[in-house]
């Protein structure tokens, strides 16, 4: 599913340039009902956690709108592109994890912006976003050489290590075992996402693990999507079966 919410399983195509989307692959079993997955998830985030990342030689207020900012940028382009939230979040994890190791000025912030997302690109989405596009999205205040010579700063400075785990790898495993029919889990899914997407500019809520984040947005989902249907009680239920099987140590606190 895309930033906006759609669907991303069909070709979203640009007549000029070729597909800027293609098919995703539909959700296997093995994975996304298979609590090992989840486990090593859990052990893993805690390894990529970062907080949020803000420029040197600036006030508080003004770093914190300027990541706001920025971020809020990303999420338009991969709405324009009809981008898989998947690569939204990853960029910003990787934002946040070089802005701490290497400390950026404002001048640079956009530039920061640009290459992780065009990283991330490359990492998650089977057609890439071109290079080219990436300077047109900045209005061209940025060159190719630019982007080409922090893309190596930043996997550097990373030590090549551009993993990250974000909260939308764990929605999908995490819905799966709710006990409710695979149409209306596809629909708590999407809007676990959405709200995560509408949200994730916020620094902080960037201060929680992934598994947090997740799990609260799949119970506001759950809200969204079945309060009417079942009361509170059953809802309820369905947060233990959550913390029987997954263990999720935010759902401990509710």
């Amino acid at each position: 599913m895309d930033v906006s919410g759609q669907d991303t399983s069909d070709h979203c195509t640009n007549s000029s340039e070729g597909p800027v989307t293609v098919a995703q692959a539909r959700y296997d079993p093995f994975f996304t009902r298979n609590l090992r997955v989840i486990e090593d998830l859990l052990i893993d985030e805690k390894r990529y956690h970062s907080t949020p990342g803000f420029c040197v030689s600036q006030s508080p207020a003004r770093t914190t709108w300027m990541r706001r900012s920025l971020l809020n940028w990303l999420r338009d382009i991969c709405i324009h592109r009809g981008t898989d939230g998947e690569v939204l979040a990853h960029t910003a994890q990787l934002i946040d994890r070089y802005m701490h190791i290497v400390p950026t000025e404002q001048n640079e912030y956009q530039l920061v912006g640009a290459t992780c997302f065009f990283i991330s690109s490359k990492l998650k989405e089977t057609v890439p976003i071109a290079l080219r596009k990436v300077t047109e999205y900045t209005a061209n205040s940025l060159t190719e050489q630019d982007v080409l010579a922090k893309e190596l700063t930043v996997c550097i400075s990373l030590m090549w290590d551009l993993t990250c785990i974000t909260p939308v790898d764990f929605v999908a495993p995490v819905v799966e075992f709710l006990e409710f029919v695979p149409s209306l889990r596809q629909i708590i899914r999407q809007a676990a996402l959405c709200i995560y997407i509408k949200a994730f500019h916020v620094e902080e809520i960037s201060t929680y693990m992934p598994s947090y984040i997740a799990a609260a947005c799949i119970l506001y989902a759950l809200n969204l999507t079945v309060h009417r249907d079942l009361s509170d009680t059953a809802i309820r239920s369905k947060c233990d079966m959550i913390k029987r099987k997954i263990n999720f140590r935010l759902i401990y606190s509710l």
